[in-house]
């Protein structure tokens, strides 16, 4: 029997949640519960909390449920009875009531409870039945018998309930924020020395109104017994005040890794525990830290963390919502809380800031000592016997504390420990407003998905179409389809056509192009029973296309009467009223549809990531994604051809867009004169409207490719090209490593840089200084002025003149003293034991007690270029037979190493010839008694810790000097890419080791320049990105039913593509060659990320090169006994790389998700 087509309605109430309760805030739920408790706000905006029935449920495959009481009917329906448990099987039939026979392995069968139900005791019946849900038998794991979520996400998906509806604003929510000031990093030894707590808004507790609750609790006392008893009452009032205020959500920056682990740690020093301390203000209920690993999904990488759970009320850390943006915007360089207020605009006019040396000096002053201004936040102190009068001198950041003789005008006298007060609110208002900035998006999202929101700010794109399908199915009794090997396909076309400097640069790039090609030709999977996903995606961006006009709309209102009350153009105060009135409604209109718009955004970004990954949403499909991705490719061919043809220079692109060097205006085609007349074909065109300059050529583009006419006649049309900016210089400096100029941006927003060349967390601070600098001069074309700037910075490394806190290195604490110490002690793979760490030998040596998260600094003092940080020299020794004494055998071991490795050359470079051993096993082999000892060489020091917090400039100590060597190779390291915008006469000849080789060059040769690689292999040509890859010619050859756009209009000729590729491949045959590529595959497959590594460096893993060379003209990877035989590509190698690092985050995601569950 056929099914009805979705509607646009059952969409809206779908994603809106069916069910009406509004204001859900929280769920709570024990496993040996048999209801959920559910926490929302009512009309009053007081806290309530409802019990609802909980009735669990779980799919199944029909291959375990023929096993269930080994195949027992009649004893698994008395056991269904007396626990229970129904069960019905699900629709496995499409749009046209056909049977689809790719779920015929799926999950076609949902087990249910038909009383309420606990889900301990649900669990009990599947483990009564031979066959449990969650089973550590290893001949069960992997066979995804079951599929099931969380026992809240259960209640949200069968009860239609979502968290936050009748919310717009996450601000709406009762948000406590909280941050700590301690007197050092180590909870063991050191106090909290404040605590500030704030509440986002203003809230009535039965009589009593709050307007603005902001307070700081400090711990006080002369011993150490009134401080440790001031200490815990501090806790305690925090533990109060949550009882009190029953917030929905508390949150604090960087909360999980610091503030919370410093609480629970200052209650065991302080004789307590934080469920002993907790347990009284939660009706027996504890804060605790959860055991179980949380995952915090970044882009394509994760973090690990353990939860704090405080009962009934949401955890949030601003930090992991700042770290999920930075993981989207290459910009944003730091997480921490002052970079990213500044970066998102967020700043106080009068925050305050103390310098963290200055802290307990400030905060003990109770005398009125300090000058301080209201307006902007500035102070200092005042001693009238200081010579100096007072000068602003408009910084009010201080780096240290200025001494004057005077209280200026508009400054008054104020005690220290009120300025330290307002440094630590302005804290508490920071992390307020980034909470709320960076977590809205997670909010909006949450309402839509039935998932709890504290899952929503951690989870992965592919999770969030997993939760709307398996909601979706269950309403519909839709069986799920089975999970499925995720395989590498075909990527997005990625090229680099010019390195070097451009200027005058256009970004053309489609709108939301990979969700547009799916609906536009109408990509979809049999296991799509209803062709949901399709119509999910098209209400998705129909809806955000919707709320994008109005929103853009009521900004350009906006502004007009902005200008209008700017100049005046009123006769009458009521009137400017009137205007001004006006205004605040539009802006505020615009807000509330950017906010209405945004969800949607993020979701229909997300529907290909999930398409991809049929391993973790069962709804994925490898040939959908490839023909996803292999359409895309002739769309940008199409746009780069077009686009050539019309004197614009194809400089660089990636997936969904190209950057252009835009023609000189009077090679336009379209002018004023002879303006493009749009036929309106498109939908980004307005039929009649004139257009000129580029702005003609794209609409000209759209009118005659983004027409209906292309496309697929089922579907609906919503491609188009758009204009994503102006771009008044780019330099390229090699593969996804670039930097573009804003010059009417603010800084740091008038450059943006993208890769590890120019910005990585692991760069030295004196190196990103110089790049944030000397970058903006090469985007100025200040070729001359940087390279003056490049040797006076050479000159104050050399001098010892970079401060110690910007050179220094860092390494951060993942394992124990202890851990580590036996870690060293374990073999690589090659039989050697594992390298040293600077930090953790120095914490050894300094006898250091140290956190796990905590970061060391460390300078190297060596003198040489090769004194590396930590050097593990190892001794090999053996026993007198006749003396007793220990004799050191290592000259004779390395010898016999080396002749070893003489003799076995072969071997060693290919392991297929044969078997050959590691130094280890010769060693053990004919030295059985030796024994090894390992001798460590530091060549660094430690850089204190007030040193790094101090934010004046600390320079070298006599005696420890940093090693001038080698910090200038590490510099001239990060500087050598970025010399592609010079001229190759001069470019070898730049970089220098000492002040005294400075060398000069004229204007002329100083000039920056595009398109001379350093290598032939740096950059591709425009025959390479408009020729077909083979991996393509395969896909489309596999399904000669779906047709190859952009053929004729890119000047391709599909035939000859096809009859050259299968006559190759007919010759390679013969020639044997598909076996060098069987091997080629099963190295492949056996690759990890890090053995890519260095693959966008052209460094091949060793295992490729045995097989392969690098052609670095063509960028190919050509066969060593057919040296014309092309067995791959590098960007076949980047797709691999991208592809393994997303297959082990979502490896690890759900190995996280079976242990929540």
């Amino acid at each position: 029997m056929a099914k009805k087509e979705i509607s646009l309605e059952a969409i809206e109430k779908f994603l809106d949640g069916h069910n009406d309760q509004q204001r859900i805030v929280n769920l709570d739920y024990k496993y040996d519960w048999d209801y959920i408790k559910v926490f929302y706000r009512d009309e009053n905006d007081s806290r309530c909390v409802e019990e609802y029935p909980f009735f669990p449920f779980v799919w199944a495959k029909l291959t375990v449920c023929t096993k269930l009481c080994n195949g027992n009917r009649n004893e698994l329906k008395t056991l269904m009875s007396r626990y229970g448990i129904g069960v019905k099987e699900l629709d496995i039939t499409n749009l046209q009531g056909e049977q689809c026979d790719e779920m015929l392995d799926g999950y076609r069968y949902l087990f249910y409870a038909k009383r309420k139900m606990s889900y301990s005791d649900f669990l009990d019946f599947f483990k009564k039945t031979g066959y449990p849900i969650y089973s550590k038998d290893d001949s069960q794991k992997g066979s995804k018998y079951y599929l099931c979520v969380t026992p809240q996400e259960q209640f949200l998906i069968s009860t239609g309930k979502r968290f936050f509806k009748g919310y717009e604003d996450y601000n709406e929510l009762l948000r406590m924020i909280f941050d700590l000031e301690t007197e050092g990093l180590d909870p063991t030894r050191h106090r909290i020395k404040l605590n500030g707590i704030r509440l986002n808004r203003p809230v009535q507790i039965k009589d009593r109104y709050f307007e603005n609750f902001n307070k700081i609790f400090r711990v006080e006392g002369e011993t150490d017994a009134e401080k440790n008893a001031s200490e815990l009452n501090v806790i305690e009032i925090m533990l109060k005040a949550i009882k009190y205020f029953k917030p929905d959500i508390i949150t604090a920056h960087n909360g999980e890794n610091f503030d919370w682990n410093f609480i629970i740690e200052r209650c065991k020093a302080l004789g307590t525990d934080i469920e002993t301390l907790s347990r009284k203000y939660f009706n027996g209920e504890v804060i605790f830290k959860s055991k179980r690993e949380s995952i915090l999904k970044l882009g394509g990488e994760i973090e690990k963390f353990h939860q704090t759970v405080v009962p009934t009320i949401i955890t949030t850390d601003s930090l992991h919502a700042v770290r999920r943006a930075q993981a989207l915007d290459s910009n944003m360089k730091e997480a921490n809380l002052k970079y990213v207020t500044i970066y998102s605009e967020m700043v106080k006019q009068n925050r305050v800031y103390v310098p963290g040396e200055f802290i307990d000096k400030t905060l003990v002053d109770t005398e009125k000592h300090f000058a301080f201004n209201n307006e902007n936040g500035d102070w200092y102190m005042v001693d009238k016997n200081c010579g100096k009068e007072f000068v602003f001198d408009g910084n009010t950041k201080r780096k240290n504390i200025p001494v004057f003789n005077n209280v200026a005008e508009g400054y008054e006298l104020v005690t220290g420990e009120y300025i330290v007060e307002r440094y630590l609110y302005d804290d508490l208002w920071e992390c307020d407003k980034v909470e709320h900035r960076y977590n809205t998006p997670n909010f909006l999202i949450c309402k839509m998905l039935p998932v709890p929101f504290q899952k929503c700010c951690t989870m992965g794109t592919a999770g969030q179409w997993k939760a709307l399908l398996l909601a979706w199915s269950y309403e519909n009794n839709l069986a799920i389809p089975p999970f499925s090997e995720r395989k590498s396909f075909t990527g997005g076309l990625s090229r680099l056509l010019y390195v070097g400097f451009v200027d005058k640069v256009a970004k053309f790039d489609y709108n939301s192009l990979y969700p547009s090609i799916d609906l536009t030709w109408h990509v979809s999977d049999k296991k799509d029973l209803m062709e949901s996903m399709l119509a999910f995606l098209e209400h998705v961006l129909t809806q955000r296309e919707k709320y994008k006009k109005l929103k853009k709309k009521a900004g350009k209102e906006a502004e007009k009467i902005k200008e209008k009350l700017q100049n005046h153009e009123y006769t009458t105060k009521e009137e400017g009223k009137k205007l001004n009135a006006e205004m605040l409604r539009l802006k505020g209109e615009e807000s509330f549809n950017d906010k209405k718009q945004l969800p949607l955004k993020i979701l229909g970004n997300s529907f290909f990531g999930s398409y991809g990954a049929p391993n973790v949403f069962p709804w994925g499909s490898t040939e959908c994604a490839e023909r996803t991705t292999c359409i895309g490719r002739q769309c940008l061919r199409l746009m780069i051809y077009y686009f050539n043809s019309h004197g614009y220079k194809p400089i660089v692109g990636d997936t969904d867009g190209f950057n252009f060097q835009l023609p000189d205006d009077s090679l336009y085609r379209y002018t004023d004169e002879n303006p493009y007349i749009s036929t309106g074909l498109s939908r980004e065109t307005e039929k009649g409207k004139k257009y000129t300059g580029f702005k003609a050529d794209v609409a000209e583009f759209n009118d005659l490719y983004m027409c209906d006419k292309h496309y697929h006649p089922l579907a609906v049309n919503k491609m188009g090209l758009g204009i994503d900016e102006i771009v008044d210089a780019t330099i390229n400096f090699s593969r996804k490593n670039y930097a573009d100029y804003f010059p009417d941006e603010p800084y740091p927003k008038d450059v943006k840089m993208v890769g590890n060349t120019i910005k990585s967390k692991k760069m030295p601070e004196y190196i990103a200084k110089f790049l944030d600098k000397g970058v903006r001069l090469l985007l100025q074309n200040k070729g001359g002025e940087f390279l003056t700037e490049y040797y006076n910075y050479i000159e104050k490394i050399y001098n010892y003149q970079i401060p110690i806190r910007q050179i220094a290195s860092k390494g951060k604490i993942k394992k124990t003293i202890e851990e580590y110490k036996l870690d060293c002690q374990t073999l690589t793979k090659a039989g050697s034991k594992k390298s040293r760490q600077a930090w953790m030998e120095l914490a050894i040596n300094n006898d250091l007690k140290v956190d796990l998260g905590q970061t060391l600094y460390y300078i190297n003092t060596g003198t040489k270029k090769a004194d590396a940080d930590v050097k593990k020299i190892t001794h090999y020794y053996k026993t007198d037979g006749d003396t007793g004494e220990k004799v050191e055998i290592t000259k004779d071991i390395e010898k016999a190493w080396r002749l070893y490795q003489k003799e076995n050359k072969d071997k060693i470079k290919s392991a297929t010839k044969g078997y050959y051993l590691t130094k280890n096993e010769l060693i053990q082999g004919e030295y059985p008694l030796a024994v090894c000892e390992d001798e460590i060489i530091l060549n660094t020091v430690l850089v204190p810790a007030d040193i790094i917090d101090n934010e004046s400039d600390v320079l070298c100590k006599d005696g420890e000097e940093y090693n001038v060597p080698k910090y200038i190779e590490q510099f001239n390291k990060r500087i050598t890419p970025l010399l592609v915008c010079f001229s190759k006469d001069i470019r070898d000849k730049i970089l220098i080791d000492n002040p005294s080789d400075r060398k000069f060059f004229t204007e002329e040769e100083s000039k920056l320049c595009s398109g001379q690689p350093n290598k032939d292999g740096d950059q591709d040509s425009y025959e390479q990105i408009m020729t077909m890859e083979d991996k393509e010619i395969k896909f489309w050859l596999r399904h000669p039913e779906w047709e190859i756009p952009f053929l004729k209009e890119c000047n391709m000729d599909w035939e000859k593509i096809k009859s050259d590729y299968i006559e190759r491949i007919e010759k390679e045959k013969q020639l044997g060659v598909d076996k060098i590529r069987e091997q080629f595959d099963s190295i492949i497959n056996n690759l990890k990320p890090e053995d890519l590594d260095e693959i966008e460096d052209g460094v091949l893993p060793s295992a490729i090169e045995k097989l392969v060379v690098l052609d670095p003209k063509t960028s190919r990877l050509m066969s060593k006994e057919f040296d014309d035989v092309v067995i791959a590509t590098i960007y076949d190698l980047f797709d691999l790389r991208e592809y393994l690092i997303n297959k082990k985050v979502e490896e690890i995601e759900q190995e996280s998700t079976v242990t929540e569950q």
